[in-house]
């Protein structure tokens, strides 16, 4: 019998182990692991798996290549002077200050300059790139594969299709001249990116071909060669995403990609965009994916697209929709892509 105040003898089997938390468990991480930083005339590359969505940060460099290939949470690039920079698929954002005459490849959710000027940009951004307190800056679509490039755009959950790479929004635009360009068609990547396909990177099987490239590269907002264009929707199904690229490819020799966009859309949605057009037949699919929509330019282009669909195997044809009735292309790409761009600033 124990005495007042006296402690009991503690049971072995009633020990408990001691809790842990969440934020206990998870492995530190090495920031010098994601960081490039005061390097001078020098080659950097990190393989794809190095950097696993994870932040990274590159900062005053000069005269340097740092090719990224890998999937990334978010970037900021700060203070790099004649740098060559490539940035595997960011989840996030890309923040590029103060930088001066670089060159960059990047794929991106969203895409933010400030303070800088001469960089030429190929870029695939989800959302509207901004500039600020930025001049001379030109842009182009991006254009590049590499072994396992598109599944580090399904881990960073950036679609192929919704690129706004020339649909640039000034934060300081002024009077006499735009702070943006476009890039001439004719720049080669190979010369702009030195080492992009050399030995060093050979087994990741790099191409800056436009035909290979995972994104396609589309014309933007360059003039058009035609005056007759056509829109093609590709509705839900297994094979959309090669449907749509088929499509492409197969008129690539008589029409140019303008752009294209993939989103979600309602049943209603779908009879405000075609209003002229018995799409009942799409209606269930619409709820299981998102429609990618296409805008291809090119002499007698709704005829020629229409020769090309019909050569495609049946399961693909029913997935498609193409302007017969060339009156009704303008108003269909109109109000698609503008029901894209309202959705996107929402």
């Amino acid at each position: 019998m124990g005495c007042f105040g006296s402690k009991e003898k503690e049971d072995p089997e009633k020990k408990t182990e001691e809790k842990k938390y969440s934020w206990d468990k998870r492995e530190k991480i090495d920031p010098a692991l994601y960081t490039v930083e005061n390097l001078n005339d020098e080659f950097v590359i990190r393989e794809p798996g190095s950097i696993d969505g994870q932040q990274f940060i590159i900062q005053n460099c000069k005269n340097t290549r740092i090719y990224l290939f890998d999937h990334i949470a978010s970037i900021t690039v700060d203070d790099c002077v004649d740098c060559c920079i490539i940035v595997g698929p960011v989840m996030g954002s890309i923040f590029i200050r103060d930088c001066e005459n670089c060159k960059f490849i990047v794929a991106c959710q969203q895409f933010r300059t400030r303070d800088c000027s001469k960089l030429d940009v190929f870029l695939s951004c989800a959302t509207q790139p901004i500039i600020e307190a930025s001049a001379k800056l030109k842009f182009g679509c991006y254009q590049l594969n590499y072994d396992g490039l598109k599944e580090q755009f399904e881990k960073s959950q950036l679609s192929l299709f919704c690129n706004n790479w020339c649909n640039i929004h000034d934060f300081t635009p002024v009077t006499e001249k735009s702070n943006s360009s476009l890039i001439s068609e004719e720049c080669s990547l190979n010369e702009m990116f030195p080492g992009i396909t050399d030995s060093s990177t050979s087994k990741l099987n790099i191409s800056t071909n436009r035909g290979d490239s995972v994104v396609l590269v589309s014309l933007g907002s360059r003039p058009k060669p035609s005056l007759d264009s056509c829109f093609v929707a590709v509705f839900p199904s297994n094979s959309s995403y090669q449907v749509a690229r088929n499509i492409v490819t197969l008129l690539k020799d008589k029409c140019v990609l303008v752009q294209i966009r993939e989103i979600n859309l309602t049943v209603g949605d779908l009879k405000r965009i075609f209003p002229n057009s018995d799409l009942s037949v799409h209606h269930a699919a619409i709820s299981s994916g998102s429609v990618i929509g296409i805008e291809l330019n090119g002499d007698n282009c709704c005829n020629v697209c229409t020769d090309v669909v019909s050569t495609l195997p049946p399961e693909e044809q029913r997935s498609i929709y193409s302007s017969l009735n060339k009156d009704e292309v303008s108003g269909e790409t109109e109000r698609f892509f503008d029901f894209c761009d309202i959705q996107m600033n929402n």
